[in-house]
């Protein structure tokens, strides 16, 4: 039989939270190095395999590490499954189906089950914003040197993120909101904690699309690096079981995210076989996005100066004939299977229009082609591909065929 917790709003949670300071030992003399942050919208069909990644987390050896503090939010899409996040052997789950809070407590080795919320918009950012704020405070008075925040759910590359279905209303909610939203909510939560950070060390996007350029656009200027995928990802997402090594820092996070999604397989037929498409990209936003993104312009700009002058029939061609040639993958404005998938590939269409063109090697076009491609590269810290999946270099952006 279920246990019945206590429904709490967001700001009572930091009362609960004083309370097991106190009683629990929930605070402790030594600094936290790392603040990991979990948002996972799970109120729709990705709802079991979000828990999954919970359950990952939670066996794994860094959880425990003293240097680790972890929040979680987790908005469930329905009471259909039962889990034992907290090992009571109970379903942690209302049959109102609301938000939960979980903080993970090192000395009872577990994730707490700080209290279920009423029903949710989880793609208001407002709610975003008031999640951040409790667990940034927490690890501000932990004394947090990083602090680390992972979304999971649906994302759609330039479109956003997200997807809160709410099924208790029964009616759909928008399928994701806007990464200027999302934005907002980080930001809102940043500038309402004293002594949290101006900018995050590192966002992650366990989520479809959202190594796009345009999504980047929005997360660089607030965080150091950025964790995510330019194509659709398989169910089971990232691999959570972090070793100690991976909760180091930042950095290393990202980095044992990375290597472990590409080389588990995590097949649910058991069959150890890789899921497809997998890729994942680690990228430099301090320094190597904003040259990427300056020089990447400017190429463009030249695209089009010399498209508008209308003298080179060959250049137009070469153009086309790159945007059908080159490695794309489906992005939220297409429809599945879509034979003109318009997430295309940057690295693939640099190299490409640069062997279909062939430009005058003094040309303004050279010089910016070339700038593009070097600038390209150097924003990776670590990028990669999963067996079986196409070469893929890292970043795509939207780009509709003529078709």
């Amino acid at each position: 039989m279920k246990r019945m917790k206590r429904r709490i709003s967001l700001p009572s949670l930091t009362i609960a939270v004083a309370l097991l300071a106190s009683c629990l030992g929930f605070a402790y003399a030594k600094a936290k190095n790392v603040c990991l942050v979990l948002y996972m919208v799970a109120d729709n069909n990705l709802e079991p395999f979000l828990a999954d990644d919970l359950y990952e987390l939670l066996g794994s050896d860094g959880i425990s590490q003293p240097t680790l503090n972890t929040w979680v939010y987790f908005d469930p899409h329905g009471d259909l499954y039962d889990y034992d996040l907290d090992g009571e052997n109970e379903s942690p789950f209302f049959d109102d189906n609301g938000p939960l809070i979980f903080a993970y407590d090192h000395t009872e080795q577990a994730l707490l089950n700080l209290g279920s919320i009423d029903e949710l918009n989880s793609d208001d950012p407002s709610v975003l914003c008031s999640f951040l704020q409790l667990a940034l405070a927490d690890c501000v008075d932990k004394e947090a040197e990083e602090y680390v925040l992972a979304f999971s759910s649906h994302g759609g590359g330039h479109a956003g993120f997200g997807g809160d279905e709410n099924i208790i209303r029964r009616s759909r909610r928008h399928l994701v909101q806007s990464n200027a939203d999302v934005v907002r909510g980080i930001q809102c939560g940043l500038a309402g904690v004293e002594g949290a950070p101006e900018e995050l060390d590192l966002i992650g996007f366990d989520a479809c699309l959202m190594s796009s350029l345009l999504a980047v656009e929005h997360y660089a200027p607030i965080t150091k690096y950025i964790l995510a995928s330019e194509a659709v990802e398989p169910g089971h997402g990232w691999y959570w079981d972090l070793p100690t090594a991976g909760v180091e820092n930042a950095l290393s996070m990202g980095m044992e995210l990375l290597s472990s999604y590409i080389s588990e397989t995590q097949n649910p037929l058991g069959e150890g076989k890789h899921l497809t498409p997998k890729t994942l990209s680690l990228i430099d936003t301090t320094s190597g996005f904003p040259d990427f993104l300056d020089s990447f312009k400017t190429f463009v700009k030249e695209l089009a100066r010399l498209l508008l002058l209308g003298t080179d029939q060959d250049f137009v061609v070469s153009i086309q004939r790159t945007r059908n040639s080159v490695l794309a993958f489906e992005s939220a404005e297409d429809h599945p299977g879509s034979q003109n998938p318009t997430a295309v590939d940057i690295g693939s269409f640099l190299s490409v229009f640069s062997k279909m063109c062939d430009p005058d090697p003094s040309s303004d076009l050279a010089e910016a082609l070339e700038d593009a491609v070097l600038a390209y590269s150097a924003q990776f810290v670590a990028r990669d591909v999963g067996v079986g999946t196409r070469p893929a270099t890292g970043m795509a952006v939207y780009f509709p065929s003529k078709q």
